[in-house]
């Protein structure tokens, strides 16, 4: 299966999904045991109504010092 960038996630198999969620937890975790920030935050967010500027979902993981 193609994943274009303007797909949205329900024809995601599980496996994939698994994965891509495996992945930014794996992510998530070690920005935060790096010691480096005070709190990290992994959300997932989709569109301009969201305050993103990209219009496919995707998740982010953001670090505060």
């Amino acid at each position: 299966m193609v994943y274009r960038s303007y797909a949205r996630i329900t024809p995601y198999t599980k496996e994939h999904m698994r994965s891509l969620i495996n992945f930014g937890v794996k992510k998530w975790m070690y920005m935060d045991k790096t010691g480096e920030f005070k709190s990290v935050i992994f959300y997932k967010n989709h569109g301009i109504y969201s305050g993103g500027s990209i219009k496919h979902p995707h998740m982010q993981i953001v670090g505060l010092k």
